[in-house]
């Protein structure tokens, strides 16, 4: 039922779509159809974007006796799927999340930096770090841990556009790189990201186990190689750790 809230049906801004956004409220007030790209919970935890429709059910007198929500995955993944199963017959891949792994981020971003440098296309990445994970892992074990990097891989690898690349940098850290990206672009794109980890969750503990991400973002400059980029990002990050955790810090002349 709709009240079991079993799919929590959020915005693309992460904000949820039964606390004063409901479409079936609406259309039973008007029988008009409403449409809305979403984000729905996967029964793993992971966030997965999708072109939602939800339209009124009627009897054979016209009135309103149920609701259908009608929605398709819209998710870029399928875009990358070759790209990688190239990588890891590479070994350019994470085993445990699926997402590529530090050397395969470093490839992308090679060639990133090569296009940079050639047509000066602009990029920048988000260097995301969990919050309090060593908590997790002595609280619940290493195996719910191990769940819960794959649901903050799925979750960043599921929502972001077929050009850009997600990959895990190591433990708890995760870099996403957004292809041609502005700097006004960046953060908020990484903070989208950011709320749509916090609205993840994993079934089998009281109200579902949820993390929360802080990330850094920086874009690249003429001055920058691979080292330098990726440095102020952290650095960034960091930032946003001590500001309490949970958020984004833009990387500003740093």
């Amino acid at each position: 039922t709709c009240s079991s809230r079993a799919l929590e049906h959020v915005d693309e801004d992460g904000s949820a779509c039964c606390d004063g956004k409901c479409r079936a409220r609406a259309i039973l007030a008007d029988g008009r159809p409403r449409a809305a790209f979403l984000a729905i919970r996967h029964r793993n935890g992971w966030r997965v974007p999708v072109s939602s429709r939800m339209i009124p059910l009627r009897s054979d007198d016209g009135r309103i006796v149920g609701l259908a929500d009608l929605f398709s995955d819209r998710s870029e993944h399928e875009k990358n799927r070759e790209l990688l199963e190239r990588y890891r017959s590479l070994s350019l891949v994470d085993p445990l999340t699926g997402v590529l792994n530090r050397r395969g981020i470093e490839t992308c971003l090679d060639a990133r930096m090569d296009e940079f440098t050639r047509h000066q296309w602009p990029f920048g990445i988000a260097f995301f770090d969990i919050d309090g994970f060593k908590q997790i892992n002595d609280r619940h074990g290493h195996e719910v841990g191990d769940r819960v990097l794959v649901m903050v891989s799925r979750t960043l690898s599921l929502n972001i556009r077929s050009e850009d690349a997600v990959g895990r940098w190591g433990g708890e850290e995760f870099v996403v790189l957004f292809a041609n990206a502005h700097d006004g672009e960046l953060a908020p794109y990484a903070d989208r990201l950011r709320m749509l980890v916090e609205t993840s969750r994993l079934d089998g503990f009281d109200g579902g186990l949820g993390v929360t991400v802080s990330a850094g973002v920086a874009a690249i400059t003429p001055q920058d190689t691979r080292s330098s980029l990726v440095d102020r990002a952290d650095r960034c990050m960091y930032a946003a750790k001590r500001g309490g955790g949970n958020g984004v810090a833009v990387c500003s002349g740093c």
